[in-house]
This record gives C-alpha cells, sequence and structure tokens, in this order.
C-alpha cells in the first residue's frame, strides 16, 4: 500500500487583484504513522470577513484531504475566534483539546499575550474510516 500525498497544498482566493484569503494543508510529520494528518490553515483578511471566503476555502481543503488520502486533519484555532469553531465545526471538525499557553499573540490588542489555542480534528469520510 502506497501513500503518496503532497506535503502541503495551498489555495489563494481573489476577487480582481485582492486577496481575499488563503487555506493550506501541511503534513504535519515524516512518520509514516501520521502520513494522512495534515494541519488546516486559513486566514481571511479583514475586508473579506462575514463573505463565507473560509467556509468556501475549508470545503475545498477538505475535499482536496479526501482526494490525497488524508484521514484526518486538524486545526488550532484560537478561543476568541468563534466564527472560525463555527465554521470548522460545520464541516464536520470536532473539538479535541486546549493547548496551553502555545501561541505567543504578535498583533491586534493581544500582541504579546499567550493563548490558549483550541484543537480541532476532522475524521476523513472516505479514507480511515
Amino acid at each position: 500500500m502506497g501513500f503518496r500525498a503532497p506535503h502541503s497544498m495551498q489555495m489563494v482566493s481573489r476577487r480582481e487583484d485582492n486577496v481575499l484569503g488563503w487555506g493550506a494543508l501541511t503534513q504535519g510529520s515524516p512518520d509514516k504513522v501520521y502520513l494522512g494528518v495534515a494541519e488546516v490553515s486559513i486566514c481571511v483578511s479583514l475586508n473579506a470577513q462575514n463573505q463565507d471566503i473560509g467556509s468556501i476555502l475549508l470545503e475545498h481543503l477538505i475535499s482536496s484531504s479526501e482526494e490525497s488520502s488524508f484521514w484526518t486533519l486538524k486545526a488550532q484555532v484560537f478561543p476568541e475566534n468563534n466564527i472560525s469553531i463555527y465554521v470548522h465545526e460545520k464541516q464536520g471538525f470536532r473539538k479535541s483539546g486546549t493547548r496551553r499557553q502555545l501561541a505567543q499573540m504578535s498583533y491586534g490588542s493581544m500582541a504579546g499575550e499567550w493563548t490558549d489555542p483550541v484543537l480541532m480534528e476532522r475524521r476523513n469520510k472516505i479514507v480511515g474510516n
């Protein structure tokens, strides 16, 4: 059985010359037992929020991950980002834990503060069940 998932996938949402958001899947470990696990990252620009850009990017990343035989997707979401948590849950992710003081914010009103990202996971409905 050969596993040939790419190490990463990226996609960008644009309107004319403006980047509205981007999404990526990244294989986090070279260890064979984790080859089917990828981390999801999504970022939506401030002027494109509340336009379903994040949902659309996540849908495409999930579809691409299933075609590439990833069996689990994981995401780390800042606990203050209720919209992102909702979008992930709507696409079948579930909360599986909290990472204590894992991230130090580098921007905004929380710059310099430590935060506890929520770990979310989604099992592939095609592969690995």
